[in-house]
């Protein structure tokens, strides 16, 4: 059962701590799974992660934070790290 946690733990592409780049414009959600918008936040802006969740990253964009899909977000280039 461990081995399997780690596993699944370690085939999530984003990690808590970790930076990535919006692929597109997002709007960050204030809770996870509900419909209202905290924030919407450009393409290309550089956001950390905050939190996982099922289906979803907690992202903070600033000052400003939100769940998004984890498809709007790519690594962030290895010249901007």
């Amino acid at each position: 059962m461990l081995t399997l946690l780690l596993a699944a733990g370690l085939s999530f592409a984003q990690s808590v701590g970790d930076f990535r780049i919006l692929n597109q414009e997002a709007q960050l959600l204030r809770f996870q799974g509900s419909d209202e918008i905290s924030a919407t936040v450009k393409k290309g802006t550089k956001v950390e992660i905050v939190a996982e969740g099922k289906g979803t990253v907690r992202v903070r964009a600033g000052r400003d934070f939100g769940w998004v899909d984890p498809k709007l977000l790519d690594e962030v280039p290895k010249k901007d790290k």
